[in-house]
């Protein structure tokens, strides 16, 4: 399954995307982070939305529909960089060690890649959080935004720093995760905690660009590297990782060694493909700044 089967197959999303572009100028393009926003989103949540935007007056749904903001909040989260290099350490004892400190087995290379970003700060409620909260609320329910806020303030102070918000990766490797080349798919965590299946998906890059509120997700050019032939390899199955590639990750100290969140993880799944499909990691500031100039209706494909 491809890392948008489950929402373009979605008949019921389809008709609500159709009521909301009826209400439009049959050529008129919206904001690309918006059209990612409504692709993906919770499906009664989008529901919701259409009919309020059914009651808005034009001028509010253009306003909506052209803001910038729902680029510029996923924009901030391809920000992963921090000071990853002062974080590489050796496997210690469980027993002998702080627990908040990531303590994995060095390979080559080895970075810790935090999966809520150090960008948008520890403490729920600072500005940038903020901003990414409130564009979540309008596609994905409370109940699901309250599960992700609570693992992030259950993590304390620290939260990007512990081991339930970090994966350790090869720098390239993070780096294509910040540009939101691939994400990985939670799938299974098993009931002792010692066991963590997730499902790896390339995604396409998408530039910038204006789209019809209509238009699809297209599927991942490839399935097996990114869209400029970058491959990663499995070295202990000796294969190289395909979309669909099953990754189990394991510790023997769920409570001093946990392992990555599932729910910041279900979080990540749901960021990375947004990243991917409003091609905000590759937007400059400058140019979500700049405004939009456009005729009386814009035209395009």
């Amino acid at each position: 399954m491809g890392p948008y089967d489950a929402e373009i197959n979605d008949q019921r999303r389809v008709e609500l995307v159709n009521r909301i572009a009826a209400r439009l100028h049959p050529n008129r393009l919206v904001e690309p982070g918006f059209w990612a926003y409504i692709s993906l989103s919770n499906i009664e949540q989008l529901a919701s939305f259409a009919d309020q935007f059914d009651r808005y007056f034009a001028f509010s749904r253009l306003s909506i529909i052209e803001d910038t903001s729902w680029t510029k909040t996923l924009r901030i989260w391809t920000k992963r960089d921090g000071d990853a290099e002062d974080k590489i350490e050796t496997t210690v004892d469980a027993g002998e060690t702080d627990y908040r400190a990531p303590k994995y087995e060095r390979g080559d290379c080895l970075q810790t890649a935090p999966i809520f970003p150090d960008s948008l700060g520890n403490a729920i409620g600072q500005e940038g959080q903020c901003d990414l909260w409130e564009m979540l609320s309008v596609f994905w329910s409370a109940e699901q935004l309250t599960r992700w806020k609570s693992v992030l303030a259950g993590l304390g102070p620290d939260a990007t720093e512990v081991p339930e918000n970090l994966f350790t990766a090869d720098p390239m490797i993070r780096g294509l995760w910040n540009k939101g080349q691939f994400a990985p798919k939670p799938v299974q965590l098993s009931a002792n905690r010692k066991q963590l299946t997730v499902e790896f998906h390339w995604l396409s890059h998408h530039a910038y660009a204006r789209k019809r509120v209509q238009t699809l997700p297209p599927p991942p050019r490839n399935l097996d590297s990114t869209d400029r032939g970058t491959l990663l390899f499995d070295c202990r199955a000796m294969e190289i990782i395909r979309t669909g590639h099953v990754i189990t990750l394991t510790t023997e100290h769920p409570d001093t060694l946990p392992l990555p969140s599932i729910d910041l993880l279900e979080m990540q799944w749901v960021l990375s493909r947004l990243v991917a499909l409003s091609g905000a990691a590759d937007v400059s500031k400058e140019e979500l700044d700049s405004p939009h100039e456009r005729s009386a209706c814009d035209s395009g494909n």
